[in-house]
């Protein structure tokens, strides 16, 4: 569905006056904008963790982290590796300020960095790299 609405410019027997003119989703973010600290990094990590269960809290990502880490060391490392290169990749790509300080882009890569490295597979360093 998606491809055939792309597609759907290059259709030049169809009218296209209900489709929207392509453009950016939204402006482009100047490089002074994109200055983050290291408290709002450690929110932003925290928060997404926590938004794992749709709490939106710095002290329940503690402790979910700390729950982790109780029940298995891996699964609490896989998320914080999860968490913390979604948190970097959404920072470098430009990602909304208050959408990264939410835990909006982290709360995903949690499960699946948590998945993909103890459930899938046997836990180990050569999977964390």
């Amino acid at each position: 569905t998606w491809a055939m609405l792309l597609a759907s410019y290059a259709f030049t027997g169809l009218d296209g006056g209900a489709l929207p003119t392509p453009a950016l989703a939204h402006p482009l973010v100047q490089d002074s904008d994109l200055a983050y600290s290291a408290s709002q990094f450690v929110h932003s990590t925290l928060y997404g963790i926590s938004e794992v269960f749709l709490i939106s809290s710095v002290i329940a990502g503690l402790l979910f982290l700390i729950g982790l880490a109780v029940e298995s060391l891996w699964a609490a490392v896989f998320a914080i590796c999860g968490t913390v290169l979604a948190v970097l990749t959404a920072m470098f790509l430009g990602a909304d300020q208050a959408s990264v300080n939410n835990g909006m882009y982290a709360f995903s890569a949690v499960l699946t960095a948590i998945a993909l490295g103890s459930t899938f597979n046997t836990p180990s360093w050569r999977v964390l790299i």
